[in-house]
């Protein structure tokens, strides 16, 4: 009787051993997947966040050309002006030059209309 119970004994102990080993080893798996999860995670989340970084940066490129338009749109403007456009005050000079030739004409008809 002495060698089944050290027979069973030892098929207590490794059976015990097999599952103490299949117990640590799957919550070991289920940690690691744990983590694989948490850095999938983290990778989808960087990458939407590079996504949106590379969406914002076209965008902004975008943006900067039409600026740039906009400036070189407005430097010609700007030199056009002068050219093609009158200011006020040269305007103003102008007219008031047309009216003091007009009083000089109207002044000159009424001297020769007063002395017939």
């Amino acid at each position: 009787m002495d060698s089944s119970w050290i027979t069973w004994i030892i098929q207590g102990a490794i059976g015990l051993g097999i599952g103490a080993f299949a117990f640590f080893a799957k919550r070991t798996l289920n940690g690691i997947e744990g983590r694989l999860d948490k850095q999938e995670k983290r990778v989808k989340e960087l990458e939407d966040v590079h996504f949106s970084l590379s969406s914002i940066e076209t965008r902004m490129d975008k943006h900067e050309k039409r600026v740039d338009k906009l400036e070189a749109d407005h430097n010609d403007l700007k030199n056009r002006l002068p050219l093609e456009y009158t200011r006020q005050e040269e305007f103003l000079r102008s007219i008031a030059r047309i009216d003091n030739k007009l009083d000089k004409i109207h002044d000159t008809l009424l001297r020769q209309g007063g002395a017939q």
